[in-house]
């Protein structure tokens, strides 16, 4: 996360999107980089508070897409364990892009789902547990990209996905 944004004599700009309890905001707070958004818009209402209690000081939590959009341009951004969560993926990708500064770095992952090839077992499971393969179908999760789906769309938005790592069940 050392990244110093090249050439501006500056520190980075990191976005947490989707920031939830903003883990990954203290990861990059505990790695020294000042600016830290986390941007959540479907956490509680009173999200500054809450990430104030529980977090490294000097994160800005923020729900606002508007007040986001003003914080911008990011250096880093990190949209971690969320997209499966989203009812339009290419939409919350596009913002995304929107925010970035040229150059910048974006992390993204998502769980590796295959519906057409784990229909079977699921219409077998009388209850689906966490141990199980095919734990990340749960009602939380609204759409199901195989990774293939999941660089495709990356790309349609502009960005250059320089690795792909597939991490087995």
């Amino acid at each position: 996360i050392q990244l110093s944004a090249e050439g501006k004599n500056r520190d980075i700009k990191f976005l947490d999107y989707g920031a939830g309890g903003a883990e990954t905001s203290n990861m990059a707070r505990g790695c020294g980089v000042h600016h830290v958004v986390a941007y959540d818009p479907h956490y509680a209402e009173n999200i500054q508070e809450i990430h104030n209690k529980t977090n490294f000081p000097g994160i800005l939590s923020i729900r606002d897409e508007e007040q986001l959009a003003e914080l911008g341009p990011f250096d880093a951004v990190v949209f971690q364990s969320a997209i499966e969560h989203v009812t339009n993926p290419l939409g919350e990708l596009k913002t995304i892009f929107s925010l970035m500064a040229p150059g910048g770095y974006f992390y993204v992952n998502n769980p590796v789902m295959d519906l057409n090839k784990e229909l079977g077992q699921l219409k077998a499971a009388k209850k689906i547990v966490k141990k199980d393969r095919i734990s990340y179908y749960h009602p939380d999760h609204l759409n199901y990209l195989t990774a293939r789906q999941f660089e495709d769309l990356l790309k349609s938005v502009g960005f250059k996905v320089t690795a792909r790592t597939h991490y087995p069940p």
